[in-house]
């Protein structure tokens, strides 16, 4: 849910009541047992009690000097806003102001009063001050605090009743608490902390006591923390929390008390019943306790975690197997079909009232993916036509810039100004995230184009984010477009970085990829995809493919120095017909394989009757910017000069990729293969001594190509899957 949704939610629950909990626009209170799901009268019963509350005052009774005891109640408070020598006071509550950031008082749409620090860095200029330094953020980026405070008018004695009650309040998915029972009445400062896994949100319960002796609680809700900009001190509220310039108590300082105490966390299970469960996982014990709802003085079990290491953060709680009950996957990140065998978890059984341990796929065997957010491409490929495959078939075979001047009329996509982008994102928060995601990461960037990519007549938003590093790594993200002219996020996939664009072949649109091989940075193919009601469909890769056998290779010898090498070049003839780029070879006849740890072959490469010791290896890339080599390295030193020097003695015919040494009757020859493009390659084979070296032939291989077409099927995550 996103952060306005939530916030929303939640004041729509504070203004006019939700299913289970009787509240009003004056207060929000929870009734004396669990969570039950309310009747009609009673819904009809809470909006007459609304329209009364709205008319009476409130009483001393619901606004006293002292916290009563009993379930939590919590109004919404009605506090001014001061702020002088740089800081802000809000009740109890104060917060230092440094640069860059500025507090303002708002009023809901449900009339309740909030306090919204916001980040202005981008307005600031660079500038150094005792302080800290100010350093102002990149054009798009913007981030809000939202601050509400309530009086605590009620509040159980003990520290999990509260969690208890407080987790209904708040619906946050994960909430944590200090783990250790104490009570009530001595909690002060950042007891607990929320995070909203699928929106990124960040979500601090402040405590704090006024001067007459009432509890009041503030509650911090931050947009998503992944998007949020590192250049100064101070760019989140946790910021504000390490710097120390959050107060409480009328002057004490906060601090997040996760940073010196032990954790625990809680969640509601099987929450849509009439016998509700709580669960408390504690850090550190790696302890699971299990209670019935209403009742938190004697667990309905206790039981230890069988993984070393069980973090209640990283839980997802779910009827996994879909028997009535909700069960524990142990790290949320693993509920995605690829690493469904490597999962682990805990299905709860009803009848011994504990969880069972589970690995792989017994524990998400029965879920449906699509409704978690996966799904895999089936059926693009047979949405791509026939005529378009056929007619960019053969011009793949040609040169680059032909192909380029072939397709760029077909290109159907408008790509977006940083200022139209901005404008989109003021009335969609789907684009609004996206956006501060790049804007926040000095290395992040962008291309976002408008385009009908699901070809139902209505424009689409397309964005490829570049992730940063060195791999090339992108995120493709479709917004789809609605009548409302509003966009929502439908679907993302993730590849490495290519030229893509939208072209139109009898007026519909595909997406266009130009591939290209990792190891060798060559173009390869183009992928065609495409995209319906705003799903990624997948869809076919045309790939340029060897032809197989020797009918389909060219080799002759194109350099001999002298005709008694002839022999020689013929003899590579064999190897030249059956190479496959990228294959490794084996240690030739004049030399020998070594275990030694640092060098792996020895031979008397230089002919001097000295056996030398060398490495032999590839190099293998890992980022977008280099290709897959050879790697050597001599015991003797000016060997590896010498080598180098020799292997690139004609310049550039291609990337040298093997090196081995055989016996001849003219002495040891040292062959270099070196690919060139896709699959041609070269073998050239040289005379080395302590002084000179000589090439002496060169044979050649030149590989005819044909497109072959195949279909793209791969999981991609869904957006929105329930517009």
């Amino acid at each position: 849910m996103k952060f306005g949704k939530r916030m929303t939610a939640l004041l729509a629950a504070i203004s006019i009541g939700v299913s289970s909990v009787g509240c009003s626009r004056q207060s929000l209170s929870l009734p004396e047992t669990g969570s039950t799901a309310g009747t009609k009268d009673d819904t009809e019963k809470q909006e007459e009690n609304v329209l009364e509350a709205e008319q009476e005052p409130l009483s001393k009774e619901k606004t006293g000097e002292e916290t009563g005891v009993g379930p939590l109640e919590l109004i919404p408070a009605d506090l001014e806003l001061s702020v002088a020598k740089a800081e802000a006071s809000i009740g109890s509550f104060s917060i230092a102001m440094p640069s860059g950031w500025k507090i303002e008082q708002r009023i809901s749409e449900e009339g309740i009063k909030q306090y919204v620090l916001t980040d202005i860095h981008s307005a600031c200029a660079d500038e150094e001050t005792n302080f800290h330094r100010t350093e102002g953020h990149r054009d798009g980026y913007e981030h809000e605090i939202i601050i509400t405070p309530y009086v605590i008018s009620r509040m159980p004695e003990q520290t999990l009743q509260l969690a208890a009650e407080m987790k209904r309040y708040f619906p946050v998915p994960i909430l944590g608490g200090i783990k250790g029972a104490v009570k009530t009445q001595e909690i002060e400062g950042c007891w607990m902390h929320g995070k909203n896994r699928d929106a990124g949100e960040e979500e601090y319960f402040i405590f704090s006591e006024s001067e007459t002796g009432q509890k009041e609680l503030f509650h911090v809700m931050e947009g998503d923390s992944s998007v949020t900009s590192y250049q100064n001190d101070v760019e989140s509220f946790q910021d504000f929390l390490k710097e120390g310039f959050v107060h409480g108590n009328s002057g004490k300082c906060v601090i997040k008390q996760e940073y010196t105490s032990e954790l625990e966390y809680y969640y509601w299970l099987n929450d849509k019943t009439d016998d509700p469960l709580f669960l408390v996982v504690r850090d550190g014990t790696d302890e699971m306790a299990v209670y019935r709802s209403g009742d938190y003085q004697t667990p309905l079990s206790i039981q230890k975690a069988q993984e070393e290491y069980l973090e209640g953060k990283y839980l997802l709680i779910a009827d996994f197997n879909q028997d009535g009950y909700d069960d524990i996957l142990c790290n949320y990140w693993e509920l995605n079909p690829q690493y469904n065998s490597e999962t682990e978890g805990y299905l709860w059984d009803e009848k011994s009232a504990s969880f069972e341990y589970t690995l792989g796929e017994s524990l998400l065997g029965n879920v449906v993916w699509e409704d978690w957010g996966w799904k895999e491409s089936l059926t693009g490929s047979q949405q791509i036509p026939k005529e378009l495959i056929a007619y960019l078939s053969d011009p793949l075979l040609g040169s680059k810039e032909e192909l380029k001047n072939l397709m760029l009329p077909m290109v159907n996509d408008k790509e977006l100004t940083i200022e139209e982008v901005k404008e989109l994102a003021r009335e969609n928060p789907d684009i609004k995230r996206q956006l501060l995601t790049i804007t926040c990461n000095s290395l992040g960037q962008g291309i976002w184009l408008k385009a009908d990519a699901d070809n139902d007549g209505i424009e689409d938003i397309f964005l490829c984010e570049y992730l940063g590093g060195s791999l090339g790594a992108v995120s493709y993200y479709l917004f789809k477009g609605t009548k409302e002219g509003r966009y929502i996020f439908t679907s993302k996939e993730e590849e490495l970085k290519m030229e893509f664009a939208f072209i139109n072949w009898e007026g519909k649109n595909y997406l266009a990829k130009t591939t290209w091989e990792f190891t060798k940075k060559c173009v390869d193919g183009i992928q065609l995809e495409c995209y319906a009601d705003g799903r990624y469909q997948g869809g076919v890769e045309l790939k340029i493919t060897a032809k197989e056998g020797m009918e389909g290779r060219s080799i002759k010898t194109s350099y001999l120095e002298k005709e008694k090498y002839s022999n020689l070049a013929s003899s590579l003839y064999t190897l030249a017909g059956t190479y496959q780029s990228g294959t490794r070879l084996s240690c030739g006849t004049g030399e020998e394989e070594m275990k030694d740890e640092e060098y792996n072959r020895c031979s008397d490469i230089d002919n001097d009757g000295v056996l030398e010791k060398y490495r032999i290896s590839l190099w293998q890339t890992t980022n977008y910017y280099t290709v897959d080599s050879l790697s050597y390295d001599f015991e003797e030193a000016k060997l590896n000069d010498q080598i180098r020097d020799m292997i690139y003695e004609n310049g550039i015919i291609g990337t040298p990729i093997n090196l081995w040494v055989d016996e001849t009757d003219f002495g040891n020859v040292i062959y270099v293969l070196y690919e060139d493009g896709l699959y041609d390659f070269h073998i050239c084979g040289y005379m080395l001594t302590e002084t000179e070296y000589r090439k002496l032939l060169q044979v050649d291989c030149y590989v005819k190509t044909l497109v072959t077409c195949q279909n793209i099927n791969r999981i991609y995550e869904l957006g929105a899957y329930n517009y």
